[in-house]
């Protein structure tokens, strides 16, 4: 899985998943016949439309070939804020190696902590929702799996925290596709999970695997605290100017208070008079 393309502001990031799978040994494969595969992610995904996002590979001696689809569907409940994704395609007589790749913007996972703070929390689990019960009553999760995790952070950021420290980390040089000839650079965390997951009949699915990662970005970080410096200077400066207005104003309502009442002795005097 590799998260890139991040847009803060319309909270969504793109993601791409490239799954690779064996049909078990037990299943006879000198026919073809009809595989679901489905994806349960936390939230909501919208698959990307203007490029090809899904799609279908069967590996052989000879190399790959692409896979018709049969169906595509993502069901997203607001109860549970889930999404389930599942995909149909036939298999290839005496082919059990099969791949998968899958685009979609994935929506609301990025948290916004403070002005310029950011977190992303990506959890994974081998549990099953009860959102694909629902909709594939027989459905089983898969027995055995490795996980591979990229995040390429935002342009202009500084790292502040990582649950779990990621196994590496790269920098990259890719071409600009609106600039031709210009390297930029691209920085990836990665984490990589070990294939020791063997499903035993009498034992459970473990808790969730969870990534973490808050990360600043520098110029936000540095408009808040021009910002900041600014109305601290406003305010110094209104406070010193609101406290000689009140001066001056006290003093003028003083000194107005004085005339008015020497007017008002002479006024009394001639009226005794």
């Amino acid at each position: 899985m590799v998260l890139f393309n991040f847009d803060l502001k319309g909270n969504s990031v793109g993601t791409m998943v490239a799954m690779d799978f064996w049909l078990p040994t037990s299943v006879k494969s000198n026919s073809s016949f009809e595989v679901i595969l489905g994806l349960q992610i936390p939230y909501q995904v919208e698959i990307q439309q203007d490029i090809e996002g899904v799609m279908v590979f069967a590996y052989k001696d000879t190399g790959t070939s692409e896979l018709e689809l049969l169906e595509t569907e993502t069901v997203f409940s607001q109860a549970n804020r889930t999404s389930i994704f599942y995909l149909e395609f036939m298999t290839v007589p005496e082919n059990r190696h099969y791949s998968v790749n899958v685009r979609f913007d994935w929506k609301d996972l990025v948290n916004r902590q403070s002005f310029a703070l950011y977190e992303i929390v990506v959890p994974f689990s081998s549990s099953t929702s009860n959102i694909a019960v629902q909709y594939f009553p027989s459905i089983y999760p898969l027995n055995y799996t490795a996980l591979d995790l990229s995040i390429e952070l935002p342009e202009d950021c500084e790292i502040r925290d990582t649950i779990p420290l990621p196994d590496k980390e790269e920098l990259s040089s890719q071409s600009n596709p609106s600039n031709p000839g210009v390297l930029q650079p691209h920085r990836y965390l990665l984490w990589q999970f070990p294939p020791n997951r063997v499903l035993r009949e009498w034992q459970l699915w473990p808790t969730s695997d969870i990534i973490r990662v808050r990360f600043e970005l520098l110029g936000e970080s540095e408009l808040r605290n021009r910002l900041i410096f600014e109305s601290g200077l406003y305010l110094g400066l209104g406070i010193g100017l609101l406290i000689s207005g009140i001066h001056e104003a006290i003093g003028f309502a003083t000194e107005t208070k004085n005339r008015s009442s020497s007017q008002q002795t002479g006024v009394n005097g001639s009226v005794a008079l």
